[in-house]
């Protein structure tokens, strides 16, 4: 005899639901003797039924839908940062470590260029210090040397002191020199560190599977994703709507098990840590529940039903709970009796589920019994019989467009205010075209400053120089008056000695002096560039009215960001406008539920699609905007390097689609199709399950008219009876439902030709 199988009742989740009635256990007894129990004389029952008294299981049941997809790992950052840049495409393969992208580093960059200035004139100053140095060592040594020649000893030897005090005034100052310019290269590798702080590296293997448009918004909150790595080596079952909190009342469960292609597999939790646990139950924010299936493995986005069990009694002999009567505390129920009519029995029971309750005395096996029900049989009526049968929901989407997702960013050179838009929104600009101006607002004061500067530096310069060039005009004068005067007698030996040293050193300080004249232009032309750069830059603006006008440097299309309203005050870096460069190479589709697959099923990557049209084109999805339920409707626990953070992916709209996913086709010569198509992917594929017409299907309401289960009338026996059955308007396609549990391959129902079921 087939054994019954159990109902759960349907509520406002449509995806875990369960029976939460509790039973008491009770021990085995014999059934009473039909002769014990007196005749009843008038049925009380509104249209009397009968069913067979079985053995079969009972149990607090909840059907769990989850899908296989990949495990996943969030990029971001741990404070809230402005991404400059993204170094990794939607679809990418990439490896741990490589760079994923980088925030905004400006404040960090000026730091790093105005300490390497003060490194560069540092630099200066040590050159320009040992060449000071040089020619002043030179000089003292060259005036030692003619002492010497003289035979002044005494003068020479108070020289060389003065030399050796020298090298070591030098010494000293070069040491100076050096520890300012280590403490300059400490800090700019600090500053470096804090630069690679801010690039995400990547902290899995895998493929990028939902990537931030920094073309539409680059800001990222703290944990807020910048990219999601999937790893397909790596496949789990994900519960549809149903957390860990939720689940936790099952971990302990006496039996939970899988339904593939009608065959029973063992699952285990994939389970978080206790401590991620506990940091979920904190923030109050709980991931959904994960499985893992033995001896099967799924492949990306394919369905699977879980069953799991509360309690759980295998093989006990139970009636319906429909069948059940009360008289103050005896329960008791209508026997079909031998020779017909009904008989009343009193009976003991133990557990209960919504459905059945165990009978402990007071029935056998096979015994009819009959059940209240206000349900009229079908009298004209088709047997169908259950067999095997696929299953398969689709979502279907009628919007997707091609997209490129090579992205340039247009930001605000000054802060100031949106002066005009010079382009319109969706545009084709070409390099070169104006995208729009912002209006600074340039003070005299700061005119001022920035000439005074200016002017200032100019003038140091232009006076060193000048007094630099005098020098060298004494030189060549007093060189020329030695030229020119009479020389000295041939007698006069030191006459001639002292005027031939005075020449030489004449010429020596004149070569100094052009050194001087060299290292001073070089050192202006370091230091005035940027003083000079600025103040003619803000001298342009002044005279424009402080407006600057910025153009494209790419060709391609154009989306602005919000900012694009004249008078919109905005900050030096914000970026305005975004350009899509370069060819097309994804395609992006808009995520429309499908009205018969149910809330619940958005595309995981990997899963497959379809395009459908007057010829098919598949392709693969790749990745999903953030936008898209399967990535933000749910809390994204992680555990990295022993830090426990709860991440989400951000909206990432691509063109005019703000919910989405990505796909990559198959045939690229899809690019060329004028036909509009319909998407489609899977969203529940079940093979050899129970599916039967929607029309057999049956709604049972209670005093207020609220349907609280299903049934459809079962042939058994060459009668037909009530049999409850687990049915989910979400898991229909056309006419046909699936049925996760009631019915089993072989029972018989019928459909009504004169009415419909449901």
């Amino acid at each position: 005899m087939k054994k019954y199988g159990f109902f759960f009742r349907a509520g406002a989740v449509c995806l875990a639901l369960g029976v939460m009635l509790t039973g008491t256990s009770g021990c085995g007894k014999s059934a009473k003797h039909e002769e014990d129990i007196p005749e009843l004389i008038e049925s009380t029952v509104t249209n009397e039924d009968s069913r067979p008294v079985v053995r079969g299981n009972i149990g607090k049941l909840t059907f769990i839908m989850t899908r296989a997809v990949p495990r996943g790992y969030s990029q971001c950052f741990d404070v809230g940062r402005t991404v400059q840049k993204v170094f990794v495409k939607v679809g990418q393969y990439v490896e741990k470590g490589d760079k994923i992208a980088q925030a905004d580093t400006a404040d960090l960059d000026n730091q790093i260029e105005s300490i390497k200035k003060s490194r560069e004139g540092l630099d200066k100053q040590i050159e320009s210090a040992e060449s000071e140095y040089s020619r002043t060592i030179d000089g003292l040594i060259y005036d030692r040397d003619a002492l010497r020649a003289k035979g002044d000893n005494e003068g020479a030897d108070e020289l060389d002191k003065t030399i050796l005090m020298t090298k070591e005034n030098h010494e000293y100052q070069r040491e100076q020199l050096s520890q300012q310019k280590d403490a300059y290269d400490r800090d700019i590798a600090d500053i470096e560190k804090q630069k690679d702080e801010l690039t995400l590296y990547a902290t899995h293997s895998g493929y990028i599977t939902y990537l931030m448009n920094v073309g539409y918004y680059n800001y990222r909150q703290a944990y807020e994703n910048v990219a999601y790595i999937s790893d397909y080596d790596d496949i789990y079952l994900e519960a549809a709507a149903m957390n860990i909190k939720t689940f936790s009342k099952y971990r302990k469960s006496p039996r939970i098990y899988a339904v593939v292609e009608g065959k029973e597999y063992a699952v285990t939790e994939d389970a978080y840590s206790t401590a991620a646990t506990l940091y979920a139950a904190n923030e109050g924010k709980f991931p959904m529940a994960r499985f893992k299936l033995e001896g099967y493995t799924p492949s990306i986005g394919e369905t699977v039903p879980v069953y799991a069990y509360e309690n759980y009694y295998e093989n006990v002999l139970m009636v319906g709970n429909d069948s059940i009567r009360y008289d103050g505390a005896k329960k008791y129920v209508f026997v079909e009796g031998s020779t017909g009519g009904m008989e009343k029995r009193e009976i003991e029971t133990g557990v209960s589920d919504d459905v059945h309750t165990e009978v402990v005395s007071g029935l056998s096996e096979g015994d009819k019994v009959f059940y209240l029900s206000d349900s009229i049989k079908p009298i004209d009526y088709e047997e169908i019989s259950i067999e095997p049968t696929d299953f398969s929901a689709y979502n279907i989407s009628d919007i997707y467009q091609y997209i490129t997702t090579d992205v340039k960013n247009y930001s605000s050179p000054e802060s100031g205010r949106i002066y005009e838009i010079l382009a319109e929104d969706n545009a084709e600009v070409k390099e070169g075209d104006p995208l729009f101006s912002v209006k600074v607002e340039i003070s005299d004061a700061r005119l001022l400053e920035a000439e005074q500067s200016y002017r200032y530096a100019k003038e140091q310069y232009e006076n060193t120089i000048n007094g630099l060039y005098k020098e060298i005009e004494r030189i060549d004068g007093e060189i020329e008056k030695l030229d020119n005067a009479e020389p000295p007698a041939a007698t006069d030996t030191d006459a001639i000695r002292d005027n031939q040293a005075m020449r030489e050193r004449l010429i020596f300080s004149r070569e100094q002096t052009l050194r001087a004249i060299e290292d001073t232009k070089d050192s202006y032309s370091s230091s005035i560039g940027e003083v000079e750069k600025n103040y003619l830059y803000l001298k342009k603006l002044k005279d424009n009215d402080g407006i600057v006008t910025v153009y494209s440097n790419d060709d391609g299309i154009l989306h602005y960001r919000g900012y694009q309203y004249p008078g919109v005050d905005v900050q030096k870096g914000l970026v305005i406008a975004s350009i899509d460069c370069g060819e097309k190479d994804y395609i992006v589709v808009s995520s429309v539920k499908g009205k018969n697959a149910g809330e619940w099923c958005d595309v995981a990557p990997g899963t497959r699609i379809i395009f459908r049209g007057e010829k098919n084109y598949t392709g693969e999805c790749l990745a999903v905007l953030g936008t898209d339920v399967y990535q933000t409707s749910k809390h994204i626990l992680e555990e990295l390097d022993g830090k426990i953070f709860i991440a989400a992916n951000g909206s990432s709209p691509y063109g005019n689609i703000e919910s989405g996913y990505f796909v990559k086709m198959d045939d690229e010569s899809f690019k060329e199709e004028t036909e509009h198509f319909h998407v489609a992917y899977e969203a529940i594929g079940l093979k050899k399950a129970v599916v039967i017409p929607v029309s057999c299907i049956y709604p049972e309401k209670n005093d207020v008219g609220r349907v609280v289960r299903y049934f459809v009338w079962l042939k058994e026996d060459g009668q037909l009876t009530k049999r409850y059955v687990d049915y989910f308007p979400s898991f229909v396609t056309g006419d046909q439902a699936l049925i996760p549990n009631g019915l089993s391959f072989g029972d018989v129902i019928v459909k009504d030709r004169k009415a419909g079921g449901r």
